[in-house]
């Protein structure tokens, strides 16, 4: 019998989001990212647009703290201590932010690498923030961790 490394499975009908978080899951678990622009070719980009109290509000993703997912909801903390609130999923949002500078610490936060102040096998601390890392993470979370 031969063995098939499945990442993952889908269901029909296969939602846009699902299709996204598997694929995000298998790129994960590689080391690799699905392929954006090519960066020698263009600039990349170093914000997105987040829309906000019914308006696209600019975000640089250096101002970025950590984003929370709130079920339909996400919650995103920026260094000048505004939070902003958009419909939208962490496997998203994810997607459409650069791999080196975040990181996944649990199926509900992304957290930005350049403002973690420490850590501990279970938590991250931003600020007065305190992020869980789960055990499913843990291994992933502390390697990248390591390498930083």
């Amino acid at each position: 019998m031969t063995e098939l490394k499945a990442v993952d499975y889908l269901l029909k009908p296969i939602s846009l989001e699902r299709l996204l978080q598997a694929l995000n899951k298998f790129f994960n678990e590689r080391g690799v990212r699905a392929k954006g622009p090519d960066p020698h070719t263009e600039e990349p980009d170093n914000f997105l647009f987040i829309r906000s109290d019914r308006k696209m509000v600019k975000v640089f993703f250096h101002d970025i703290l950590l984003v929370e997912s709130l079920g339909d909801y996400l919650k995103i903390h920026l260094a000048d201590r505004r939070i902003l609130v958009t419909r939208d999923s962490l496997s998203v949002m994810e997607s459409r932010m650069p791999y080196r500078e975040f990181l996944k610490t649990h199926r509900s936060y992304l957290v930005a690498l350049r403002w973690i102040d420490s850590y501990t096998s279970d938590t991250i601390c931003i600020g007065k923030l305190e992020v869980p890392i789960s055990r499913s993470h843990r291994e992933e979370v502390l390697h990248r961790l390591g390498e930083y």
